[in-house]
């Protein structure tokens, strides 16, 4: 089931906030976390209940690894429940990937007849529990509440795309859920709308008008483009994901606070970035954090054993940004997006050491890293190896003859007018104002004038943006990080 569907916001999500809170007044917790992995459960199957046994299974082994591992405390269990997650992971997204592969090398020059279905939020719910997994070990505890770790794998707000929630994240709301604070529950409710109302805006609004050009320039490959037609597509496509995965946060977290819980932030104005290593620690916040504790952290303790510092580093940051690369998706062009993104990376790492690019304006740092991340979106949009090199090759091509006339006319009208409205706002939004997380904290230093004045002019905002986001909810887009 999709964040920005009818199903969802007419439907499915008032029922289970309803009944979520009419359970909360029979003040017994197993209930009321049993009826949220129920619901959990049907909005996962929404999508494709033919495969709904994927995640139970998943869940199943996990949990009986666990149980194993609090009654003889050894730590292979661990190690088997982690290798378990890797492999059922590798089974379900990379089969066919590598088994195409294995057709292209052995120059059959045809397709695999039969292709093996790719589960819903297998990317996510996998890593999930593998941090768990980790977590848990570490915390030393010799309990396990099975139906809190169902509802930390399944709760259906980050199911899909994140935010990844560590052991001790959920299982703190948890703990909360029948504390008598009215007032804390209005807040929740109300920036949980006002957080669904603005992500619904931007997916359909901002992020789809985006989609429609990137989408036809994309499917029509044009062969001869220039330099400023590849940058164009690249800052297009930029401000496309940028839109559509803050949405998808938005409604996520916003979704989550409807029920008193505080999923972690997982975007945080990534464009505003003045190296790679900034966009990474404001990009899914809670990937990066995965991949940094889990993943960084253990290779640097490995090669840090070299006794050489920059083999320390390299290494590490190379292997883990093509492991996220393989993450994001089964194809060469995410491994190539992986691998530039970890050598920038690498070069971020060289500059704060060694100083080789001292630049001192803020703005030029964070428009040198908006524009070559812009660039590495290519590999992620495009996933035809042959024409992300016709793109990169078109970066040295200066001419500027019929630059509109050649290409982009197809897909934009009038794009000198009509359009530049779209761009300059979505220039606005993502580098002049504050991110709508800043802009709630700001309300929330005054609580008075939060929950007076200004709560019933956002509520009135919050009204005319849903009615504008509804109407126009004309054909239903996936997310873009629904397909991970």
């Amino acid at each position: 089931m999709l964040f920005n569907s009818i199903e969802y916001l007419i439907f499915f999500l008032p029922i289970v906030f309803l009944v979520y809170f009419f359970s909360l007044k029979l003040k017994h917790r197993d209930i009321t976390i049993s009826l949220l992995i129920i619901f959990s459960l049907i909005f996962y199957s929404f999508w494709n209940f033919s495969l709904t046994y994927v995640i139970i299974i998943s869940i199943f082994i996990n949990i009986i690894i666990l149980l194993i591992y609090i009654k003889f405390k050894y730590k292979i269990l661990i190690i088997i429940g982690i290798i378990f997650n890797i492999a059922y992971l590798a089974f379900f997204k990379y089969t066919n990937y590598l088994f195409q592969t294995l057709f292209e090398l052995s120059f059959l020059n045809q397709k695999m007849d039969y292709s093996l279905a790719l589960p819903l939020a297998i990317s996510f719910f996998s890593f999930q529990q593998i941090s768990f997994l980790i977590d848990f070990k570490s915390s030393n505890s010799s309990k396990l509440s099975i139906n809190r770790y169902i509802l930390h794998v399944i709760f259906f707000p980050q199911l899909i795309a994140g935010p990844i929630v560590k052991l001790n994240e959920l299982y703190s709301c948890l703990d909360k859920l029948f504390l008598n604070n009215k007032e804390k529950i209005y807040e929740n409710i109300f920036i949980g709308i006002f957080l669904i109302s603005i992500g619904l805006f931007k997916k359909v609004i901002i992020a789809e008008y985006f989609e429609e050009i990137t989408f036809n320039f994309v499917a029509s490959q044009p062969s001869n483009v220039s330099s400023l037609e590849v940058i164009l597509f690249a800052f297009l496509y930029s401000f496309e994901i940028y839109f559509d995965f803050s949405a998808y946060c938005d409604m996520a977290i916003g979704s989550a606070r409807l029920f008193n819980i505080n999923l972690p932030l997982n975007f945080n104005s990534p464009y505003k970035s003045k190296n790679f290593i900034d966009f990474w620690q404001r990009w899914h916040i809670t990937l990066s954090r995965f991949i940094n504790d889990y993943i960084f952290k253990k290779l640097f303790k490995i090669f840090h054993k070299t006794g050489n510092i920059s083999f320390s580093i390299a290494f590490p940051v190379l292997i883990s940004f093509l492991i996220s690369g393989i993450w994001h998706g089964a194809g060469h062009n995410f491994i190539l997006w992986g691998i530039l993104h970890g050598f920038f990376v690498l070069l971020s790492h060289m500059n704060k050491r060694l100083k080789i690019f001292d630049i001192k304006s803020n703005f030029v740092k964070i428009f040198i890293t908006f524009f070559l991340v812009s660039l590495l979106w290519i590999p992620f949009r495009v996933s035809d190896i042959g024409y992300i090199f016709t793109l990169y090759t078109g970066l040295f091509n200066f001419n500027l003859n019929g630059l509109f006339l050649n290409n982009f006319n197809i897909y934009i009208n009038n794009f000198y007018y009509g359009n530049i409205f779209f761009l300059l706002g979505s220039l606005i939004i993502i580098f002049g104002i504050p991110n709508i997380y800043q802009f709630i904290d700001r309300l929330k230093t005054n609580q008075k004038s939060f929950f007076l004045y200004n709560k019933f002019l956002i509520s009135i905002f919050i009204i005319f943006l849903f009615f504008i986001s509804i109407i126009n909810l004309e054909q239903l887009n996936e997310f873009i990080y629904f397909q991970f």
